[in-house]
């Protein structure tokens, strides 16, 4: 049995249902090189790591990035906030 992922956009009233705006976002989050959204936050970094946990960690960034934040229970942002 094969899952099949299905991203749909989620718009802002910011984006007044803008089309490409949404795809924007979207795109982002499915890049390969794209390391600064895992940090942003935590649930950020989770959904990085869950979407991008096949990949080989030597042509994905994002999933690196995201690697990095969430071990040791987050220390990355414990040590952000010092």
């Amino acid at each position: 049995m094969s899952a099949i992922l299905i991203l749909v956009p989620r718009w802002s009233e910011s984006d007044d249902n803008d089309l490409e705006a949404g795809w924007a976002k979207v795109h982002a989050k499915i890049r390969h090189d794209n390391p600064n959204w895992p940090v942003s936050s935590r649930a950020d970094a989770e959904q990085a790591l869950n979407m991008h946990r096949r990949c080989d960690p030597g042509e994905c960034s994002t999933r690196v990035a995201a690697s990095i934040v969430v071990r040791n229970n987050f220390q990355y942002f414990q040590d952000r906030m010092r």
